[in-house]
């Protein structure tokens, strides 16, 4: 148990692919704007619906990701 004033508000996901690509939309043709490594947390922004996830790297970086290479979303 976690108090709420502990917590935020803002969610998250991990990478569980052993590289997963950050594509600029939600489309495996997309252009590539991050390479990111197992493990590295991102902030969730949106599920597109169709197997993507729009995230954002501590960085920045915004772009979409595979579902089946996150956990959390």
């Amino acid at each position: 148990w976690i108090e709420k004033s502990a917590t935020s508000a803002t969610r998250y996901v991990a990478i569980t692919a052993e590289q997963a690509d950050v594509r600029q939309t939600p489309a495996d043709n997309s252009a590539i704007v991050a390479h990111v490594m197992r493990d590295v947390a991102l902030e969730w922004l949106e599920s597109s619906g169709d197997g993507w996830v729009k995230v954002r790297h501590e960085d920045g970086v915004t772009g979409y990701v595979k579902v089946v290479d996150v956990w959390g979303n």
